[in-house]
């Protein structure tokens, strides 16, 4: 069952957290669910979760309403991880469910995933600037890199619950 988690509950999505983000720390975490958890119904960030039938969460993403002047009201979901192990998507389909759900209820017109592709600093190649390995105007300042796949997902129009 996928839905929005209280703060409890993120603490102990840590570990599915830290798949998307390595360099997550725990303290980062704690600080971040006091934001993503407070009761406000605003535009974001919020934590959801999807649990299997034992429980155990086995999913995580964390969605905020953002605007653009292609799509509108754009329901921006980063990360989406869910470990479906031999569970043939019923997990990822409910979690999507649920944010379609919260989405269309904020106003929104699609919902962006991102995929991210994670690298390390160490082994990243750095855009040409003629002698970028000798000048460490970036390469001092470098703590990560990111290479996304963002998919758009326009939200189905509304009927009965599914």
């Amino acid at each position: 069952m996928a839905h929005r988690l209280k703060p409890e509950q993120a603490h102990l999505a840590f570990v599915l957290a830290q798949q998307a983000y390595p360099r997550l720390t725990k303290q980062q975490w704690d600080d971040f669910i006091e934001t993503a958890c407070d009761d406000d119904d605003g535009d974001g960030p919020i934590i959801f979760g999807v649990e299997n039938l034992r429980g155990y969460f086995m999913g995580i993403c964390i969605g905020r309403v953002t605007d653009t002047p292609q799509y509108g009201r754009v329901f921006d979901v980063d990360p989406f991880i869910v470990f479906d192990l031999g569970d043939s998507g019923t997990l990822s389909r409910s979690l999507f469910l649920t944010l379609e759900r919260h989405a269309r209820s904020l106003g929104c017109t699609v919902i962006r995933i991102a995929t991210p592709m994670r690298v390390d600093p160490e082994t990243l190649p750095l855009p040409y600037s003629g002698n970028a390995m000798k000048d460490t105007t970036f390469i001092d300042r470098l703590v990560g890199s990111e290479q996304l796949t963002r998919s758009i997902y326009a939200l189905s129009p509304a009927t009965a619950e599914r």
